[in-house]
């Protein structure tokens, strides 16, 4: 496989990547635990949602022994609407073909020398393809995790203000405080 093959994959892997950025810059952070409950609206057009779509956060390996490899991963039910669930499904099977697609058209083009597991890097030319069509109809995407925590980047505001209120934060400070010598509570 010659370099500029290589490089050129390379470089449509970042181009795949940037295009998820572009997409999802200006999209608001939300940090989860294991606790955290999404509403029961959908997170495109805040309509109530019908229909559950399981997010899958990218593996981390936790552990590397002789025998075997210890990974984790954050998996979430976002509840959306039928048809948003269903526009969302159609981009991801259109990103597979298209991204499918420019792999085909590069092997056309650009055939290996010989067969390898090098092969693998052609996968990388469909990614941007793929990238933008599966980002384009979600409203919750996984941003990053760690063994306890999670998180994700929201499109729509109203959502990560339902989604805030209905997971309060453990370390907020209680809307009630108790009063000396146990005669009530105070509320503000």
């Amino acid at each position: 496989m010659s370099g500029w093959v290589i490089g050129s994959a390379l470089a449509m892997g970042l181009v795949g990547w940037l295009t998820k950025w572009r997409l999802t810059r200006e999209w608001a952070w939300y940090f989860g635990t294991e606790k955290t409950r999404f509403p029961k609206v959908c997170p495109m057009c805040l309509k109530p949602a019908d229909t559950i779509v399981e997010e899958e956060s990218s593996q981390r390996t936790t552990a590397n022994y002789v025998i075997v490899r210890e990974t984790e991963w954050w998996r979430a039910k976002i509840p959306y609407c039928t048809k948003c669930e269903r526009r969302q499904s159609n981009n991801i099977v259109l990103g597979v073909l298209l991204g499918g697609a420019c792999v085909a058209t590069v092997l056309f083009f650009a055939p290996p020398s010989e067969v390898s597991t090098g092969i693998i890097v052609y996968i990388l030319f469909g990614y941007p393809a793929y990238a933008l069509l599966a980002t384009l109809r979600k409203g919750v995407v996984f941003a990053g995790t760690d063994s306890k925590s999670f998180r994700v980047k929201i499109r729509n505001r109203e959502y990560l203000h339902e989604l805030a209120a209905l997971n309060p934060r453990e370390d907020a400070p209680s809307a009630e405080t108790p009063l000396a010598g146990n005669k009530g509570v105070w509320r503000h």
